[in-house]
C-alpha cells in the first residue's frame, strides 16, 4: 500500500473510539517529521500536486491526432463497402494554441509542486511556534507552582508561630491563605491553556484526543546570519525563496496562457479523406479560423494578468525587506531584554529573603513580602516570554532562509516511476487500472529516492 493511504488508513484509526491511545515525545526534528508526512493540509496540498500533473497529462493529450468518424456511422446500415466513406483526422498539434495550453499547464504544476514546499514550510513554522509556546507555558506554569508552594510555606509558617507562640494577627493567615487559593487557581489556568494548546497542536499533527503529548525543552538555535548586516541577509533570504520560485513559474503560466489569447482564432486543423464510391480518392487538409469581438479583450486580460504577477514579485521583495529589517533587529533586542530580565530576577530573588528576614523581626508588614515575592514571579515569567519572542523570531528567521530544521522540508519531485506510465498513454487507454498514477508516485518528497 502506497504511503500515502497508509497515512489516511491510519488517520482514519484515529478517529475510532478503539484507537490504541499512544505517547509521543516531541522534539523539533520529529515534529517536522510529523508536519511533513501527517498534517492534513500538506496532504491536500499534495493532492493538488496530482491534479496539476492530471491537467497536465490532459492538455499533452489534446495535441494527439484523433479520427472522426461521425461522417461513416450513417453508412452501417448501407453495407459495409461504404464504411469509410469519409474520415476526418483532426490535427491538434497544428493548432498553436494547444502548446501554449500544454506549456501553461506545465508551468503551473511546477508551481503547485512549489505551492505544496510552502504549504509543508508554513505549517512546520506555525507547529514550532506553537511547539515553543507550549514549552513558553510549562514554564511560566512552573513559576505559579513555585509561588504557590512558596506561599504555601509561609502559611504553614504562620500558623506554626500562632499555634506555639500566639504573636500571628489572623489578619495576616487570611492574606497568606487567599494568596495560596490564588496561586492555586493561577495554577489551574495554567492547565487549561496548555491542554487547549496541546489539543491545537495534536489536531496539526493528526493525533488523537487520547494520545498524549511530551515536548522537549530545546530553544531554537541561533542563525548563523544573526550579525551579519540587514542587506547581507535579505540578499540570503531573496536568494532562497520559494515564494520567488513559485511567482517566475506563475509568471511563465501566464505568458504561455496570454500566447494562447493571440493564437486563439486559429482553432482547429484537420485533414479530410472522402470518396464517393467504395474507394478513397480525395484527400484535404483545412484549418478552422474564427475571430469574435473578444478577441482583443481576452488578449488586453492576460497582459493583466502578467502585469499583476509583476506587481506581486515587486510585493514579495518589499515584504522580505520588512520581514528582514524587523526580525534581525527584534533578535538582537530580544537578547538585551532576556539579559536584563534575568538580573532583575536574581536581585528581586533577594529582595524576598530580605522582606521575610524583616517580617519575622517585626520591621514590615506582610503584605510587603507578598509584593516582593509576586514580583519575583513577575520578572521569571516576562524572562520566559522574552526567551519565547527570541525562538519566535529565530523560528521567522530560519523559515525564510531555510536553514535548521526547515532546511530538512522535502518538497516534491515527480517519481520516475510516474513518468513511465505517462509515456505508455495506450495503455492508460486500454488498461487504465494498471496504469494509474497514484498521489505518492506522482509527487515523492524530495528527501527520498
Amino acid at each position: 500500500m502506497r504511503p500515502f493511504f497508509s497515512l489516511l488508513l491510519a488517520a482514519s484509526l484515529l478517529l475510532s473510539p478503539f484507537a490504541e491511545a499512544k505517547s509521543v515525545a516531541l522534539n523539533p526534528a520529529n515534529l517536522r517529521q510529523m508536519v511533513v508526512y501527517n498534517n492534513i493540509g500538506v496532504l491536500q496540498s499534495l493532492n493538488k500536486v496530482h491534479q496539476a500533473k492530471d491537467r497536465v497529462m490532459i492538455a499533452r493529450g489534446n495535441l494527439l491526432p484523433r479520427l472522426d468518424l461521425g461522417a461513416s456511422i450513417g453508412a452501417l446500415t448501407g453495407g459495409p463497402a461504404f464504411l469509410l466513406s469519409a474520415i476526418t483526422v483532426m490535427l491538434p498539434f497544428l493548432v498553436p494554441a494547444n502548446w501554449a495550453n500544454l506549456h501553461e499547464n506545465a508551468s503551473l504544476l511546477e508551481a503547485q509542486k512549489v505551492s505544496y514546499r510552502l504549504v509543508q514550510l508554513n505549517q512546520y513554522a506555525s507547529a514550532y511556534s506553537l511547539y515553543a509556546t507550549v514549552l513558553t507555558d510549562i514554564g511560566i506554569r512552573e513559576v505559579v507552582v513555585a509561588q504557590y508552594n512558596d506561599w504555601v510555606k509561609v502559611r504553614n509558617w504562620l500558623r506554626d508561630q500562632q499555634d506555639f507562640v500566639g504573636n500571628v494577627p489572623q489578619i495576616d493567615i487570611d492574606q497568606a491563605e487567599a494568596q495560596v487559593q490564588t496561586a492555586y487557581g493561577d495554577i489551574a489556568k495554567m492547565d487549561e491553556l496548555l491542554l487547549t494548546e496541546k489539543s491545537s497542536l495534536k489536531e496539526m499533527l493528526s493525533l488523537g484526543m487520547a494520545d498524549t503529548l511530551t515536548l522537549d525543552p530545546q530553544h531554537t538555535p541561533a542563525s548563523a546570519s544573526e550579525s551579519l548586516s540587514l542587506d547581507k541577509v535579505l540578499a540570503k533570504v531573496q536568494a532562497v525563496s520559494p515564494e520567488a520560485t513559485q511567482i517566475q513559474h506563475l509568471y511563465k503560466a501566464a505568458q504561455a496562457a496570454r500566447w494562447g489569447k493571440v493564437f486563439g482564432f486559429f482553432n482547429s486543423a484537420g485533414m479530410s479523406i472522402v470518396s464517393g464510391g467504395s474507394a478513397l480518392d480525395h484527400l484535404g487538409v483545412a484549418g478552422g479560423f474564427s475571430i469574435g469581438f473578444d478577441y482583443v479583450p481576452n488578449i488586453q486580460l492576460a497582459n493583466d494578468n502578467i502585469n499583476e504577477i509583476r506587481l506581486r514579485f515587486q510585493e514579495l521583495k518589499l515584504q522580505q525587506q520588512q520581514l528582514v529589517e524587523a526580525t534581525v533587529g527584534s533578535i538582537a533586542e530580544a537578547k538585551r531584554q532576556i539579559t536584563a530580565y534575568a538580573e532583575a530576577e536574581r536581585l528581586r530573588e533577594g529582595v524576598v529573603q530580605s522582606e521575610f528576614v524583616r517580617y519575622t523581626l517585626g520591621l514590615t508588614d506582610l503584605l510587603h513580602v507578598f509584593e516582593a515575592e509576586r514580583q519575583v514571579a513577575q520578572a521569571r515569567a516576562t524572562r520566559l516570554r522574552a526567551e519565547f519572542d527570541l525562538d519566535a523570531l529565530r523560528i521567522t528567521l530560519h523559515r525564510a532562509l531555510l536553514t535548521d530544521q526547515f532546511s530538512s522540508i522535502p518538497g516534491c519531485r515527480i517519481r520516475p516511476e510516474a513518468e513511465e506510465k505517462d509515456r505508455k498513454w495506450l495503455g492508460r487507454l486500454f488498461n487504465p487500472s494498471k496504469y494509474t498514477i497514484s498521489i505518492d508516485e506522482a509527487c515523492r518528497p524530495a528527501d527520498q529516492g
